[in-house]
């Protein structure tokens, strides 16, 4: 028969022992009054850290995480400024072409395609600021789960639409030149180029690699 010792020796590591061992442990048990109570001490402090460990798995998984959560809400703000900006922009000139008579069909549907472009990112940007500033509570691996998601969706996302206004600057800026910068057009033109630019630039230097480091972070942390 083993002494205590070695019987709470085995209780310590209750999880790592075999079948048998742990017989033995109840069936010195049933006569030892002192190692009984070791035992119900020991799974008491058990249940108590994976009580806890299941708290903590439901918090932020750590600052720098939920500190990127801020930011990306800030930054989709911005971005939700900036695309609404182009919209009016696009309104504004589709507008003034309108009232001048010299709105042609083509120019027509580039202006309708950049605000209706522009309404759709302001749309999911403004969406996305409402859920990352809202994000508080809840499983910290469903939230990075799900955060992971919406970047690769958001990724490909900017990536086209930021694609399709460089065409379509592209694309003006030629007709423009080709046309010899008609004075009546082309300061309008230019200013919504412009600001469309302005758009372009800032998915791809500050939206995209930030993006994209956000995802890298995720990965590193789940």
């Amino acid at each position: 028969m083993k002494n205590c010792h070695d019987i709470k020796a085995q209780i310590d590591h209750f999880t790592q022992i075999s079948q048998q061992q742990r017989q033995d442990i109840y069936q010195h048990m049933s006569t030892c009054q002192e190692c009984a109570e070791y035992k119900a001490v020991a799974d008491s402090t058990a249940d108590l850290l994976g009580s806890l460990n299941t708290t903590l798995k439901q918090m932020p998984v750590n600052q720098q995480i939920y500190q990127q959560v801020n930011e990306r809400s800030k930054r989709e703000r911005r971005l939700t400024f900036i695309a609404m900006l182009m919209m009016v922009t696009s309104v504004l000139a589709l507008l003034w072409f309108y009232s001048q008579n010299s709105l042609t069909l083509v120019g027509g549907i580039i202006l309708a395609d950049w605000a209706v472009g522009s309404a759709m990112v302001a749309w999911w940007s403004a969406r996305q600021a409402t859920k990352f500033a809202g994000t508080s509570n809840g499983s910290s691996e469903g939230f990075l789960s799900r955060w992971a998601k919406d970047l690769r969706q958001q990724i490909t996302f900017t990536k086209m639409i930021a694609s399709i206004v460089s065409l379509e600057i592209g694309f003006v800026l030629f007709n423009l030149v080709r046309d010899g910068f008609a004075a009546e057009q082309s300061v309008v033109l230019l200013i919504v180029n412009a600001v469309l630019a302005i758009g372009v630039i800032y998915a791809f230097t500050i939206e995209l690699p930030a993006l994209k480091n956000e995802l890298l972070l995720i990965s590193e942390a789940s």
